[in-house]
């Protein structure tokens, strides 16, 4: 492997652990955005962000997992199945409402959950094109990129 596509997995492996970092320190430690504001407007914030990022979580883990078995359980033949994409990126809020809430170890706990079955999520992702030496090697890219041209400009000929 060329060391610029080294580097170029390892910082994608330090974006995937940013969320697990931010729920691992959040229940080391006691420090909280919800203690700056008096009124407590980062604890309704904290609130919204993280039950949004838990929903959206559990339905990206529904659709990616759940929803298939179901609609083979209901009796419908698999020619009758489309596959819907879940909402990408976006349960990572449940980690950044973490930050707003007071301490708990169970909301702790379940951010660390919402971030293990989010699919749509960063982990996730970097998962999915881990083997994908496109994303990781730009002269991979370059190569399939001038290699689609060509054979599209053959296509119209």
């Amino acid at each position: 492997m060329a060391p610029t596509m080294n580097l170029r997995r390892l910082i994608g492996l330090l974006i995937a652990a940013a969320p697990f970092g931010v729920i691992l320190f959040s229940l080391l430690s006691d420090a909280r955005l919800a203690s700056l504001s008096p009124r407590g407007h980062f604890l309704y914030l904290g609130y919204g962000f993280y039950f949004l990022g838990g929903i959206l979580a559990m339905l990206n883990f529904y659709l990616s997992f759940l929803r298939h078995r179901v609609h083979r359980l209901l009796g419908k033949p698999d020619g009758t199945y489309r596959f819907v994409s879940g909402i990408l990126l976006f349960g990572v809020l449940s980690a950044i409402g973490l930050m707003h809430l007071p301490e708990n170890l169970y909301f702790g706990i379940g951010a660390l959950i919402f971030l293990i079955v989010d699919t749509g999520g960063i982990p996730w992702l970097i998962r999915a094109t881990w083997k994908d030496d496109s994303l990781w090697n730009p002269k991979k890219f370059v190569c399939d990129q001038k290699q689609s041209r060509d054979r599209l400009s053959e296509e119209k000929k």
